[in-house]
């Protein structure tokens, strides 16, 4: 799987997009989770790291 310098160019913009949400985890750390729903917070978590592993894998395999 090819796919050039647009994975890079993605990835800087993703990682930049991030940044304000690193800020507001920093900054809420010690915040309660308002949800009590179990299911939905496991169900978020894996699709968040499955997010991101699903757009560095092309850029691993090149």
């Amino acid at each position: 799987m090819k796919f050039g310098w647009i994975n890079l160019f993605g990835a800087a913009i993703v990682v930049i997009m991030l940044i304000p949400n690193i800020v507001y985890a920093v900054k809420n750390k010690n915040t309660e989770n308002m949800c009590k729903n179990v299911f939905m917070h496991y169900v978020e978590q894996i699709g968040r790291y499955a997010c991101i592993v699903l757009m560095w894998f092309p850029l691993l395999s090149s």
